[in-house]
């Protein structure tokens, strides 16, 4: 590589790349984890998405040309760069470009996946580690398609300074076969790329979303034995970390993956194994995630809300006033967002737009319940040792219990509220206390049915009447979560998944080992899927 120096003044002033990452001027020029650019270049909107990868944790969901790139370099070489992966998306197509910054290489493009699918052997230099105005370069490199077929490839690249001050404008020519291309990129401190050829930074794109079905998967309970599945990455089994409980989206899976911050596609494939399809990077983080039929929405740390359709494409974001801590929907075409400053804002599962939004509790870490009454949703939120009720006419009810809430149920009748000191008490949804009895234990989970309340003990099931407080049948079950549906209780625990009826009786009992923390119920197209936050997935077809 042949580089020609001239040093500017201009970045003097750049902010250092973060921790972690190499201490070169390229990587000034990335955009951060979750951030999106839109260009735009008349009708056609191009959406660039940006995701970190440090070190390893590039290879917790690898793309399958990924298996290409280790053929070329070591795996070693491999885990110790920093990877950075920028998705492409227009109305037609979507690419993923895989990149990695080193200390003396700087950014380096090793692959493409997309409708082309090429890795380079050594990369082909995007910016050079001293990326300032006036340098320039050469670059060679192999590139591999799909089918083995190998190609040489050329790269010739200089940089000037962008209109915009402290952004750089590259212009490369490859050449490739008998093929010649010649791009010229603007790239921005923290933004990255803000322009590509004729494509200039626009607003976010309208899009239609009048021919997806938004609503949630309904629940439903299984009625055959499970079938133990993996999760695939190309021929790689993937033990998956979950920060938030899974959704469906389509036909398939949609998980927050907690090792890289990537929202994860799964689809279903052939002898009960799922294939990572599609990754994406919303924000940051995420905190919560909504299964909206054909779509996902996640919640971010970025205090955002991002929609995806089933095969990942963008379909519109929005911003929130802080952190969101739950996301569940209110009736047929809005959803609600639970903030962290108390805040509930609900929106149009459609396009985002905020209809309204009301005060609750601060800091809530329970889970909120939604009822339809009459006039509309009635939504209980809980904070410490307040309970909020929200009606239809945003009027809010704010009730009190003797300690903090570890859990709380809603019925068409009754708010049931259980506290960290075992106590179990019921309210109407006017706000006026119905009973308050004692429990053995504090109830770690509430879960409403037509007819009853049902409690999760450390180690028992118990059915509560929500009219009275009385325990209706008791079940010696040690659950990590309890689903229902259909009329039918799911009891998942570390070594047993056991099915009740809501009078007690058992219906099927299978011997499941888990080792995880938490364990979810996911209602899908043509089954449940019960997962866990290590990655233990069981398929229960329909």
């Amino acid at each position: 590589m042949v580089i020609a120096l001239v040093w500017s003044v201009i970045l003097a002033s750049h902010s250092r790349p973060p921790t972690g990452m190499p201490d070169v001027e390229a990587g000034q020029y990335l955009a951060t984890s979750g951030h999106r650019e839109f260009l735009s270049n008349g009708p056609q909107t191009t959406i660039i998405e940006t995701s970190h990868l440090p070190g390893a944790i590039a290879f917790s969901d690898p793309p399958l040309i990924m298996q290409q790139v280790l053929d070329t370099i070591s795996y070693e070489q491999a885990s110790a760069g920093y990877w950075i992966r920028e998705i492409w998306q227009t109305r037609s197509a979507i690419t993923s470009r895989l990149l990695m910054l080193s200390d003396d290489a700087g950014l380096v493009l090793y692959a493409i996946d997309g409708t082309d699918r090429l890795a380079f052997d050594t990369g082909l230099v995007e910016l050079p580690a001293d990326a300032v105005p006036g340098a320039s370069w050469t670059s060679q490199a192999t590139a591999t398609d799909a089918d083995g077929v190998s190609t040489s490839w050329s790269r010739t690249g200089s940089i000037g300074s962008a209109a915009e001050q402290g952004c750089l404008e590259i212009t490369t020519t490859d050449r490739y076969g008998d093929t010649e291309t010649t791009s010229v990129t603007t790239r921005c401190p923290q933004r990255g790329i803000v322009a590509v050829d004729q494509a200039t930074a626009g607003e976010p794109p309208a899009v239609d979303t009048s021919g997806l079905r938004l609503r949630p998967h309904p629940d439903l309970m299984p009625a055959s034995d499970p079938i133990t599945t993996t999760i695939l990455t190309g021929e790689v089994a993937m033990a998956v970390g979950m920060t938030t409980p899974p959704v469906a989206v389509g036909d398939g899976l949609v998980f927050a993956n907690r090792t890289n911050g990537h929202l994860d596609f799964v689809s279903p494939g052939a002898n009960g194994q799922w294939t990572l399809s599609t990754v994406r990077r919303p924000g940051l983080d995420m905190t919560a995630l909504l299964d909206a039929g054909e779509m996902v929405v996640a919640a971010t740390t970025d205090r955002a809300l991002v929609a995806y359709d089933r095969h990942g494409r963008w379909v519109w974001q929005a911003d929130l006033p802080d952190i969101a801590s739950d996301l569940f929907w209110v009736d047929d075409e809005a959803a609600a967002a639970l903030t962290l400053d108390g805040q509930l804002t609900i929106f149009a599962v459609s396009d985002g737009r905020t209809i309204r939004t009301t005060d609750m509790p601060a800091g809530s870490t329970v889970g909120p319940a939604v009822v339809q009454g009459d006039s509309g949703a009635l939504i209980a939120t809980a904070s410490e040792r307040q309970i909020a009720i929200l009606n239809a006419e945003d009027r809010v009810t704010t009730l009190e219990v003797r300690d903090d809430v570890r859990s709380l149920a809603m019925t068409h009748q009754a708010v049931v509220v259980s506290d960290v000191t075992a106590d179990l008490t019921a309210f109407t949804l006017a706000g006026d206390r119905l009973w308050r009895v004692g429990m053995p234990d504090s109830c770690r989970q509430l879960v409403a049915t037509d007819e009853l309340v049902v409690c999760r003990l450390p180690n028992a099931i118990a059915a509560i009447d929500p009219a009275s407080g009385r325990v209706i049948w008791r079940a010696e079950l040690s659950a990590l979560a309890i689903y229902v549906a259909d009329g039918q209780i799911l009891s998942m625990g570390r070594q047993t998944t056991t099915l009740l009826s809501t009078s007690g009786d058992e219906l099927g009992s299978w011997q499941i080992e888990r080792t995880a923390s938490n364990t979810w119920a996911v209602p899908m197209t043509g089954g449940l899927l019960v997962t866990s936050d290590i990655g233990e997935f069981e398929w229960w077809p329909a």
